[in-house]
């Protein structure tokens, strides 16, 4: 799953510096009523953040296991808890606990590409509209 996410990020890292060659030099990215823009930020700018998003989102993910993996188990919270955590079963419950986190950390960076997209369809508009 590790390597699916960095690809996926990697993927959209492509994609952020394809869609500024094509955007225009103020990029919409904050929309209104309507899908009517109502603020903005510079191409370069909207590369820089959208980059850092995308790669802060990614660390946190990839992160998430080895975070779960030390933290107290009084803070680990769902169903039936003390018996996924106990002694005997918490070797094969920390796993599919990351597994779950990671399909959830590939999801929420396709969300984000897909938002990306969105934007920069908006962007190819004049004047910039959300549909």
């Amino acid at each position: 799953m590790k390597k699916l996410i960095i690809l996926t990020t990697m993927l959209g890292l492509g994609l952020q510096c394809y869609y500024s060659l094509k955007l225009p030099a103020l990029v919409a990215n904050h929309f209104g009523a309507g899908g009517l823009a109502a603020g903005g930020l510079s191409n370069t700018a909207n590369l820089a953040f959208n980059s850092l998003l995308l790669v802060l989102v990614t660390v946190l993910y990839l992160l998430m296991p080895f975070v779960l993996s030390r933290a107290p188990l009084e803070l680990i919270a769902f169903p039936n808890r003390r018996y996924w955590l106990a002694p005997k079963r918490l070797e094969r419950t920390l796993p599919v606990i990351a597994d779950w986190l990671g399909l959830s950390g590939l999801l929420t960076i396709f969300f984000i590409l897909a938002v990306f997209h969105l934007i920069f369809l908006a962007n190819l508009n004049q004047p910039p509209r959300l549909d």
